[in-house]
């Protein structure tokens, strides 16, 4: 069996154990949403046109993200932040906000951690995210076609063929960054969402795990946001788990708790409106730039407080 890597936040984070309910440890700083896909399930698409087009138009600055990120780090002891949750962040018309992000949290001492499915990793991207000691998470979700033959050099044609390379670029680029991880730390991961299909065919997701772990690639499973039949929900879950790397149920889980959305964490929509998790898109708690200091140290500390869920979406409750 291939030896089994922690991705690096992951580490990182617990060992802030006994720290996490004092801070705002993860900063989720999404950018607009653009995406080709339109994925059956994704989070995203249930969040409706309307809002999507609010917070195009009310879109923050780069400075004034930058101001966000830096009240965070001071007053929260923020380590890391995240572009994640809301589509291709490194499509064509958003790229340059994805990487003005990246590049200010590397100057400032905040590490960045990245989601992509792979679309838009072209030029520069792969070296960037690598020079910036960005921890990346592959999303597999709307990439079925990826399996163990992946990593053998399977070829691809069309549109699969584009991601497939530029997916093998962005883990070469990975694995020779100009700072190594710890032993046993990896910086990028991939992550499954299982379904149905994987409940009748194991072996499939086994091996593509296995293959990913041989090439130093931390691998972790989650299931749909929603599914309505509570049995195959607790089947799913059991499949994920078994077939996520450390047993862990998120990827930047500390005691079975998420703490990129029910931790220690906070999110600031492009449009400046502050949630608890990245992949909330309705119901804010305010638009962080224009309310009250007295206000945002309110709800942020009911953030950092307020842990009962390991998942809030999901309404999981976290274990004792």
């Amino acid at each position: 069996m291939a030896r089994r890597v922690k991705l690096e936040i992951n580490h990182k984070l617990e060992q802030m154990r006994g720290r996490l309910d004092k801070s705002i440890a993860i900063l989720n700083v999404p950018v607009a949403f653009r995406c080709v896909h339109k994925c059956k399930g994704c989070i995203s698409r249930k969040a409706g046109r309307d809002m999507l087009k609010r917070e195009k138009k009310g879109a923050l600055s780069g400075d004034e993200i930058w101001k966000v990120m830096d009240y965070f780090k001071d007053k929260y002891d923020t380590k890391f932040i995240t572009v994640n949750g809301r589509g291709d962040p490194f499509h064509e018309e958003i790229v340059f906000d994805t990487l003005e992000r990246i590049s200010h949290a590397y100057e400032h001492g905040i590490q960045p951690y990245i989601f992509t499915a792979g679309d838009s990793l072209n030029g520069m991207i792969p070296s960037a995210l690598s020079e910036a000691n960005a921890n990346v998470m592959i999303s597999l979700f709307g990439n079925g076609f990826i399996d163990a033959d992946f990593f053998k050099g399977k070829t691809y044609e069309r549109a699969q063929a584009e991601r497939a390379e530029n997916i093998r670029k962005l883990i070469r680029a990975m694995q020779h960054p100009l700072k190594q991880p710890e032993e046993g730390l990896t910086r990028i991961g991939m992550n499954y969402v299982v379904r149905e299909k994987d409940l009748a065919d194991r072996n499939r997701l086994v091996e593509l795990r296995e293959a990913a772990n041989e090439y130093g690639i931390f691998f972790v499973c989650n299931t749909d946001f929603f599914i309505e039949d509570p049995e195959i929900q607790k089947k799913l879950q059991e499949l994920a788990i078994e077939n996520s790397d450390f047993s862990l149920v998120h990827s930047t889980a500390v005691d079975g708790v998420c703490q990129m959305g029910a931790g220690s964490s906070a999110t600031i929509a492009p449009n400046g409106d502050l949630y608890r998790c990245p992949y909330m898109m309705e119901g804010s708690d305010g638009n962080f730039a224009d309310m009250p200091e007295e206000e945002r140290a309110k709800i942020l500390s009911r953030y950092m407080n307020q842990r009962k869920y390991a998942c809030v979406l999901r309404k999981t409750n976290a274990q004792k």
